[in-house]
C-alpha cells in the first residue's frame, strides 16, 4: 500500500512494480492540488495572488482553481523569455 511520503511515481506502479497504466482524472486532480498547495505555500507571487482573491470574497476552492489556472500562464512565459524558475518572485 502506498503512503502519502512516497512520490507520486511510486504511488503509480502496480503492486508488482510495474506502471499502473494511464493516470485517471482523479490522480490528476490529486496532483495538480498538490502542486498548487505547494506553489501557494512556497511562492510569494502565487500566495499574494491567492491572497488577492480571498480578499475579493472568492471561496477558498475558487481561489485555489484559479491559482491552478495561474501556474500554465506564469510557466509559459518564462519558457517564452527563458527565465529560470525561482521561488522569490514578486
Amino acid at each position: 500500500m502506498a503512503t502519502c511520503h512516497q512520490p507520486w511515481w511510486d504511488r503509480a506502479k502496480a503492486p508488482d512494480g510495474t506502471a499502473a497504466g494511464p493516470a485517471s482524472a482523479s490522480t490528476v486532480r490529486t496532483r495538480t492540488d498538490e502542486e498548487i498547495r505547494f506553489h501557494i505555500e512556497m511562492e510569494t507571487e502565487m500566495r499574494a495572488f491567492q491572497l488577492r482573491l480571498r480578499e475579493r470574497g472568492k471561496p477558498p476552492k475558487v481561489a485555489l482553481i484559479a491559482c491552478a489556472h495561474e501556474l500554465p500562464t506564469i510557466l509559459n512565459s518564462m519558457v517564452r523569455t527563458g527565465e529560470p524558475w525561482r521561488l522569490d518572485r514578486a
